[in-house]
């Protein structure tokens, strides 16, 4: 028996764009930026890191990317996270870990 799995969700098994969309979002707003994305926005950010998805969501090769990664993935983490809790729940019983990438 299995004690320990291991998942790549992010846009495997769970549609993760929402949440990366509303991050992104949440960071420009937090800087005060004035433009906001949209899901079909998404396949033009996402697909080459976080650092490339802060440059060209922000449109300004100056950005302090640091503190802008900082905003994005906390407000990141906690949505993704409570989606993979959710699945969790979901799949296993409560005998088995599993580790989410």
């Amino acid at each position: 028996m299995y004690k320990h799995l291991i998942f790549d969700l992010d846009g495997t098994l769970v549609d993760t764009l929402p949440s990366i969309i509303e991050s992104i979002n949440f960071a420009l707003k937090h800087f005060k930026k004035p433009y906001r994305y949209t899901l079909k926005d998404g396949p033009n950010l996402v697909g080459y890191g976080t650092p490339y998805l802060v440059k060209t969501a922000f449109k300004d090769p100056n950005c302090d990317l640091d503190k802008i990664l900082k905003i994005y993935m906390i407000c990141a983490f906690f949505k993704i996270i409570t989606c993979l809790i959710f699945y969790k729940k979901m799949i296993f019983n409560k005998n088995v870990s599993a580790i989410f990438l």
